[in-house]
Parts: structure tokens; sequence; C-alpha cells
């Protein structure tokens, strides 16, 4: 065989072997991102117009989880924070853009690869947008806060997880104004307290 043809092999074997060199180095910068030791992930709608240091830090978030006694300080060490779209979604002359089910369905991936790789303790959605598709139904707030359950999220492409939802934390949401609700609120932050052993 000629010179010419053996040149082509090398190269060839060369290329498969730096292309899976770099396959190896994106799976490992990727997995290097979504792994972590937290014990529970709190999913939102989408992330702030503006990223802040403490996310949820402009919320009712934090002094819910005072309740249970749990500081702002403690919350960032145990819990992970994402949302159901990875970038603001953008305005509208109401306010912020609610994620299209385009956008939801195009970031979910990367959920379910973080969801599968850490097994949380406890996936916790906060507000509607966020319950209906962890939970994979249309809930009612009324019947799904203050309870947990063991469910596979995302229409099944995860491991089966406990799930306690909460109410939005936003000052927008009126809620957990209600005294009746305020119980289901408490009651779903002591399942929160219980299953993370705190």
């Amino acid at each position: 065989m000629s010179r010419l043809f053996y040149l082509k092999q090398n190269l060839m074997f060369a290329y498969f072997r730096l292309s899976n060199i770099c396959d190896i180095l994106i799976f490992m910068t990727q997995y290097s991102t979504i792994q972590n030791s937290k014990l529970a992930l709190i999913i939102g709608q989408a992330p702030p117009e503006k990223n802040y240091e403490i996310p949820f830090s402009k919320t009712r978030l934090y002094k819910w989880l005072e309740e249970i006694s749990i500081t702002k300080e403690h919350a960032q060490s145990i819990f992970e924070f994402d949302a159901l779209v990875r970038a603001f979604p953008g305005k509208t002359t109401k306010g912020h853009k609610i994620p299209s089910e385009i956008e939801i369905a195009r970031d979910r991936p990367y959920l379910i690869k973080k969801i599968n790789i850490n097994k949380f303790k406890v996936v916790i959605p906060v507000g509607k947008l966020a319950i209906r598709h962890t939970l994979n139904m249309e809930p009612d707030l009324n019947k799904v806060v203050g309870k947990s359950f063991y469910l596979s999220p995302f229409s099944g492409k995860t491991e089966a997880t406990l799930v306690i939802p909460l109410p939005h934390p936003s000052g927008v949401s009126t809620w957990s104004f209600k005294e009746s609700n305020r119980h289901l609120l408490h009651s779903a932050l002591l399942l929160i307290k219980q299953n993370l052993i705190l």
C-alpha cells in the first residue's frame, strides 16, 4: 500500500482520538458544573433579569425558611438553586415574561441531568409553573402545598425523588397571605426540615 494511504489512516486515527478527548473534556466540564454536595434542589420559574449573589434574595423565601431555623447563610450550603429555564426570558408591558413551553423543553435536559447526577434528597419547585412541570400535573396550590410526592419529576425522565412544592415567594403572589394557606405553607416547610434531617 502507498505511503499516502498510511498517512490518511494515521490522520484518521489521530482525528478520532482528538474527538474522543474533546468529548471527554466537554463531559467533565459539564459534570463538574452540575455535580455538587447540596441536599436539596429549589427550582424556580426563571432566573431574574439581574443575577444576585444570593438567589431569591428579593423574595420572602428566606423569611419562610427562618420558620424552620434555616438562616440565609445556612440555606446557601444545603440548597442548590435553579430554574425551569437557564436565561432571563425577557419582559412584557405587564412585567417579566413567563417562559414558553419551547424554552422550558429546551432547557429541561440540563435539570434532568442535574437531578440524576446529584440524587438530591428533596426537589422543591416554587410557584405554579415550576410545580406543574416537576409534578407533571396542573396544580391546585391548596391541594399540593403542605404535601410531599414521591415520583419521577419531569415526565419520568429522572429517578423517583421526594418533591415538596412551595408557593412562589415573590411579593406579587398573595396566596400565602391567607391564614388557611399560611398553615399549608408551614406544613410544607416542616416537611422540608424533617426530610433533610436538620
